[in-house]
């Protein structure tokens, strides 16, 4: 999605190791090989926290949804013709994966991005689920405002 080809921090922890990845897009749009200046572009993005996997499910049915019935529905095929659908369904690659390596059964509790240095206590035992920067508190609207709905606490689960 970077158009500098940048990935993400990957992850150097417990002996589980692995190169920063890259965070895929799906363009959907009538001429997805044109950026068509005069439309309007919409993003929409799933698992910006690592243990939401349903947004990720949310995002592929919509998707799924507006493939199966452009041709069937006026709706749609007016969004479609009429605008640039963005969608990133994985914002959080890396704490998916870590998910994955601390519990591989499921039910894991990761909710941030894996950036070094922060709350990281060096395990892969399941109470190292608080590392890293929850991404979505960190958009540039009143950050850290009044410290309700962020925490200056780095160590916090939400």
């Amino acid at each position: 999605a970077s158009p500098t080809g940048q990935t993400t921090h990957g992850n150097s922890t417990g002996g589980t190791t692995w190169l920063g990845q890259t965070v895929y897009y799906v363009r959907i749009s009538d001429n997805p090989d044109i950026d068509e200046a005069a439309e309007p572009e919409t993003l929409i993005t799933g698992m910006i926290h690592a243990r939401e996997v349903n947004s990720l499910m949310n995002i592929m049915y919509f998707m799924w949804y507006i493939l199966e019935n452009y041709d069937s529905d006026p709706f749609i095929k007016n969004i479609v013709d009429n605008q640039e659908l963005y969608f990133v369904p994985i914002i959080n690659p890396d704490g998916l994966r870590w998910n994955e390596v601390i519990a591989p059964n499921g039910g894991g509790l990761q909710r941030k991005n894996l950036r070094p240095g922060v709350a990281d206590n060096g395990s892969t035992s399941t109470s190292n689920n608080v590392r890293g920067i929850d991404l979505n508190r960190n958009f540039n609207y009143y950050w850290g405002f009044d410290n309700s709905g962020s925490s200056p606490t780095q160590s916090s689960n939400t």
